[in-house]
């Protein structure tokens, strides 16, 4: 590699719901791997990342919660980036895209772009509820993907990741109100000629694919031929777009999500007094891009055209490095829907390091790879613990236990052990140049094998009572092995090297050491401190069963049950809602109080049908808003097929108040 400058970027986690581990496994994990090898060579290196702020889904989860959503946003941002900082990921900086440096570089980009010719106006039939009486945006209307039946979401297919017109969507509806009373209406808004771009992106992909995955999903795109994109939104939550007429839209969020990194550059730069062009703008710069399959073509299609649409001179990435999905029970991880295994839970079941061993050795850089517990405990039971962690220990507390904990200051003879070394060591090198993630990690654990096999073959408690020269030097190898695997570990599992740093009692922190070490025999003349195992065996009971479709059970505990205060209650008066097709009033008594409900009963039932019933009540539930109408309880509902909803009601006649348990 020469002396260029290393810039890297992980996809952004988009912070509505914590991000799981098929999230990282592809993205944010592997960027940190690399970045530590890089900093270890002694690179000039960054390291951007941050937290994706825009889009409808926040707006969602706001309206629910009844909070504002800015407000909602920033304590994501802080939960996510602090769950982050557990699992050790070593940003330069991690910023939001909702910044101010982002809204000026966005901005600025498509100005640019608009003056030069690439932006279009025009008008397009836009999804619109009539029940909830309002624009819907792309991830407010889902239904079944026409190509492969599965979860389409606005513009796109969750499954297959095809882009979709909402209007192909099949049996769509509403997810606020659930209803399928979709109409679609006129609205003007801004679109991106990405199809200028098609024949330099067919020359350019080939050349900055890492991986068969990246070129085949870019490609997904480009041999269907580009259309123009629609950058705007008719939203509240983002940037608002600076043209005259749209001010009351904003920028779709894969438009400002990627100038994203740009802008945490920018702020990274104003706080460490640094030129935040060196970078961007800067021809002396290897940019390194890495994500999921699933988010390739807005990196290799749409990013790099805005950019080059610019006219300006922009660094464009020149490797873009994809991974493919982690899955269990062949469904991949999927945040959004509710599948897989998140950073918070992993977290309580083992520390970071012990997953950052497992993802590596998972790393799926060229198909899906299936997670399960049973691989899980192999990997940290046999190839952890008992090779990697065993050796480390093993050999620390032998030297303990027979030499005062002191290191012989001799010089090793040559026996060809050591050149084996070097060649394990380069190994790990040329994986993680190549992006091979996980051979680099079952690399390191072949190395600490040798050492183990090493150890076995000179017998050094044998030879300690009748060849001590011998043994000093089979004990200074084995402690120079222990040395290299410190930092040929330190970017899977940096808590772990730096405890082993600290055994070798070696002066200051081990990221700040020089890779070169590793193949070095220096370590000697020194007295290390007391070891202790590094590692804990999984053991099957003290870890959670997955569902079989793929994610952890959904099930709440009894205490958190027994804060559901349920009661029937008897509707005593229901009233219309001026301006509302589908919603009324309810007045309910619920034994010792009154409370009103807001319910989308109305055409499904008449008032007259409704006053005087005895339903189910949630009570305890936190007050929202809906159509002006304060709303404070729930009536609980069964939903049929067709998504109408049916009044529940209890055998016989019961006093309102009475508990439900």
């Amino acid at each position: 590699m020469s002396d260029k400058k290393i810039l890297i970027t992980s996809a952004l986690p988009y912070i509505h719901g914590i991000p799981h581990l098929g999230n990282i496994i592809t993205s944010i994990l592997p960027a940190d791997v690399y970045y530590r090898y890089q900093r270890l060579r002694g690179r000039d290196t960054l390291y951007i990342c941050g937290s994706d702020s825009h889009g409808t889904m926040h707006e969602i989860e706001a309206q629910k919660r009844g909070m504002e959503t800015e407000d909602l946003v920033y304590e994501s941002h802080k939960r996510v980036k602090s769950l982050l900082e557990q699992f050790n990921f070593d940003f330069s900086y991690y910023g939001i895209t909702n910044s101010e440096e982002n809204r000026e570089t966005t901005e600025h980009i498509f100005k640019k772009i608009d003056e030069n010719g690439y932006i279009d106006e025009r008008e397009i039939d836009v999804t619109y509820c009539q029940n909830c009486e309002k624009y819907l945006a792309d991830r407010w209307i889902e239904g079944e993907c026409p190509e492969c039946g599965g979860l389409a979401r606005g513009d796109q297919c969750d499954d297959c990741g095809t882009l979709l017109d909402p209007k192909d969507i099949v049996d769509s509806y509403c997810i606020h109100c659930g209803k399928g009373d979709i109409d679609f209406r006129k609205s003007k808004h801004l679109f991106f000629r990405l199809q200028d771009f098609e024949d330099w992106l067919k020359d350019w992909v080939p050349g900055v694919a890492g991986n068969k995955i990246t070129e085949k999903e870019s490609f997904s795109w480009l041999d269907g031929g580009l259309r123009e994109r629609c950058i705007t939104r008719d939203a509240s939550w983002g940037f608002s777009v600076p043209k005259e007429g749209y001010e009351d839209k904003v920028f779709y969020v894969w438009f400002d999500a990627p100038i994203g990194y740009i802008g945490a550059t920018r702020t990274w730069a104003k706080e460490n007094n640094e030129d935040w062009k060196k970078w961007w703008k800067n021809n002396d710069v290897k940019y390194v891009q890495f994500m999921g399959k699933d988010n390739v073509p807005f990196h290799t299609v749409l990013f790099p055209s805005v950019l080059k649409g610019t006219g300006e001179n922009w660094h464009l990435a020149d490797k873009i490095m994809a991974g493919a999905f982690l899955t269990a029970g062949d469904i991949k991880f999927s945040k959004s829907r509710g599948k897989g295994l998140n950073l918070e839970s992993a977290l309580k079941i083992r520390e970071s390091d012990y997953w950052r061993f497992v993802l590596m050795s998972l790393y799926p850089r060229d198909s899906d790879i299936r997670f399960s517990w049973d691989i899980f405990q192999d990997k940290i039971n046999n190839e952890l613990t008992d090779s990697f962690g065993n050796y480390i220990h093993r050999t620390l507390k032998f030297l303990k236990d027979n030499f005062d904990s002191e290191i012989p200051d001799i010089d090793a003879g040559e026996d060809g052990f050591w050149e084996d070394v070097i060649r394990s060591v380069e190994a790990i090198e040329r994986y993680i140049e190549e992006f091979r993630f996980k051979k680099a990690m079952n690399e390191v654990v072949r190395l600490s094998s040798k050492g183990n096999s090493y150890f076995q073959e000179k017998e050094p408690w044998k030879n300690i009572k009748d060849d001590e020269e011998g043994c000093k030097e089979t004990m200074l190898i084995c402690l120079n092995v222990v040395k290299s695997l410190a930092i040929v570990s330190e970017p899977f599992m940096p808590e772990t090297a730096e405890k082993i740093w600290d055994f070798l009692n070696e002066e200051g922190k081990i990221h700040e050491e020089d890779w070169e070490r590793a193949k070095k025999i220096d370590l000697r003349g020194k007295t290390i401190k007391d070891p202790e195992p590094l590692f804990e065996k999984v053991e099957k009971e003290n870890i959670p069963k997955f569902t079989k479709e793929g994610g952890e059970k959904n099930m709440i505990s009894f205490d958190e049950f027994k804060k559901l205060d349920i009661r029937i209650g008897e509707i005593k008066k229901a009233e219309d809602i001026e301006g509302s097709k589908n919603l009324f009033k309810l007045t309910v008594d619920v034994g010792e109080e009154t409370k009103q409900s807001v319910a989308g009963f109305k055409g499904h039932y008449i008032k007259e049908e409704l006053e005087g019933r005895k339903v189910p009540v949630l009570v305890n539930l936190e007050p929202s808003e809906l159509m002006g109408v304060k709303s404070e309880c729930m009536i609980l509902a069964a939903v049929a097929g067709n998504k109408e909803p049916v009044v529940l009601e209890p055998e016989r006649d019961l006093e309102a108040g009475t508990g439900i348990a």
